[in-house]
């Protein structure tokens, strides 16, 4: 599956939202969800489903649904 069907999954499911409102170009503000807790909930759910780990830089930089796609498919090829 690619990276952004499997980040589409996840954040669908951690924003409480259904999957095809999760768009590449997607950013915070659109998902009412999206605050603190949730964006913590969020890099924990990615690292689990891409088996990685997110420095703190890396997570604090998350702003939309690119910038999570892109840092994935870093790690993944990395």
């Amino acid at each position: 599956m690619p990276v952004f069907e499997r980040v589409q999954n996840v954040l669908a499911r951690v924003m409480q939202v259904p999957q095809q409102q999760v768009r590449l170009e997607s950013r915070k503000d659109d998902f009412a969800h999206w605050d603190s807790i949730r964006h913590l909930d969020l890099i924990m759910e990615i690292e689990n489903a891409f088996s990685c780990t997110l420095t703190m830089n890396e997570a604090t930089a998350i702003g939309s649904v690119r910038d999570v796609v892109d840092l994935i498919a870093k790690k993944v090829a990395a």
